[in-house]
């Protein structure tokens, strides 16, 4: 994720195969900060092949696998048992789609608020039409940001 961030214009159009933690889009932690102190942009929005046409008025040649899409929820649902303790990852195959971007990187588009939608982790890049998801899979990890309780109280009805 760190690596495609750099470039996601270069990347625009193409059939991408691509990991990070799952979380609100797919992400990676960069260790580069914007000059500004902005987290280094590197999420993606997922969305389904069934959405793309109604969001990017974009058809592609595929339909999203509906049984990996749902792998990767039931992930997240578990991950919310472990309150807080854990991040789902996953290798996502999809077209990205980017709307902006700047010969000067990515921390240009934020500093001119053109970079995708705000999102309390940073900025979206752009979004991956998703083919399928394979190879999810739940990290313990004690120090990690990420809070899947969510997933639980939306699963419930809350």
């Amino acid at each position: 994720m760190c690596e495609l961030s750099r470039n996601f214009a270069g990347y625009a159009g193409q059939t991408l195969v691509v990991r990070g933690i799952y979380y609100a889009g797919l992400q990676q932690r960069c260790p580069q900060t914007c000059p500004t102190g902005e987290p280094w942009p590197s999420i993606l929005d997922l969305v389904e092949s069934r959405n793309s046409d109604i969001i990017f008025r974009l058809r592609v040649p595929f339909v999203t696998n509906q049984e990996s899409w749902e792998s990767l929820e039931r992930a997240v649902l578990r991950a919310a048992d472990l309150g807080g303790k854990a991040e789902v990852w996953a290798t996502v195959r999809g077209h990205l789609v980017v709307k902006v971007n700047s010969a000067l990187g990515p921390c240009d588009l934020v500093a001119n608020g053109m970079f995708g939608g705000l999102h309390s982790r940073g900025w979206y890049g752009g979004a991956l039409i998703v083919e399928s998801i394979r190879d999810v899979e739940i990290r313990k990890n004690a120090a990690t940001g990420y809070d899947y309780s969510f997933a639980r109280r939306k699963a419930v009805g809350e």
